[in-house]
């Protein structure tokens, strides 16, 4: 659960990302939905799961969180740039973000494709990453 909210506050903070889809509060960065009547491009965050590590003497104090990054945009050409942006501003990071002690993000996949979003074709871009955070 914490990974999600890493995630969001490095991509929020990230100038690449940023030129794409705004910066600091205002940027189009959302968790786990956003309304279909939100300008494109954006960023939605989600957390799919989490692995602890066992503990002998009582809760893990150290997780593996799953967390999904979609990127969406008017075009496949701002999509790609939107995901690469976002890759470059996760893969391999570590660091406090918001009180959480990220020892680690890992990018793991990604897949894309278009929906339509009303009448217009959309593009999307899902992004797999596996943090490991200390408890």
């Amino acid at each position: 659960m914490d990974g999600e909210l890493a995630t969001h506050a490095i991509l929020s903070a990230d100038t690449a990302v940023g030129a794409i889809v705004g910066a600091g509060t205002s940027a189009s960065i959302f968790y786990d939905e956003a309304k279909q009547t939100t300008p494109m491009p954006l960023i939605i965050v989600s957390l799919f799961g989490i692995d602890p590590s066992d503990n002998k003497d009582g809760a893990s104090d150290l997780d593996f969180d799953w967390v999904y990054v979609y990127c969406y945009a008017e075009s496949k050409k701002q999509c790609n740039d939107l995901a690469r942006a976002a890759r470059n501003a996760l893969d391999r990071k570590s660091g406090t973000y918001l009180s959480v002690v990220v020892q680690s993000i890992e990018f793991i996949t990604q897949n894309s494709g278009s929906e339509f979003i009303g009448n217009e074709p959309r593009w999307f871009i899902e992004q797999q990453y596996k943090l490991t955070i200390n408890l």
